[in-house]
């Protein structure tokens, strides 16, 4: 395993990644996913995107230990972001542990509702600093004529 010493190198290697997918090459991809998440470091901001990723192929490879693992990594990484919750569900399902897997399934809904609720709030405030903004607008119109 090569190591990446920079940002373009690690891009290509990302780059590189759909291909492979479309082979079903998951060993690879595994490998890949390696080199991306050491060089990237648990600092990123998208590192989690990474973990997602690799718990996914180790789905695709029936290691359904190493899915969990990473499954969980990516949840540490980014509590709110449900696709983590997902890959665990998934992983504890290849396990056979339903109730577990019910459980992040529970908890990946409840982020998808979250997320759902703050980007409205978000949408919501969002047009109501147009409307302050344009009334802000038009008095200074009233005001200069």
């Amino acid at each position: 395993m090569n190591k990446i010493v920079n940002d373009k190198e690690c891009q290509i290697l990302i780059d590189s990644t759909s291909e492979l997918f479309k082979l079903n090459e998951y060993a690879q991809l595994i490998e890949k996913y390696k080199q991306i998440i050491e060089y990237k470091s648990e600092k990123s901001d998208d590192i989690h995107l990474y973990f997602s990723n690799i718990s996914y192929m180790y789905y695709l490879t029936r290691d359904f230990e190493e899915a969990l693992a990473m499954g969980l990594k990516c949840i540490e990484c980014k509590e709110d972001w449900h696709k983590g919750y997902y890959r665990v569900a998934k992983a504890y399902e290849g396990l056979l542990n339903y109730e577990k897997a019910l459980e992040f399934y529970k908890n990946m809904i409840c982020k998808i509702e979250n997320s759902k609720i703050k980007n409205s709030k978000i949408k919501n405030n969002k047009i109501e600093n147009n409307k302050i903004e344009n009334n802000k607008i038009e008095n200074n119109k009233i005001e200069n004529n």
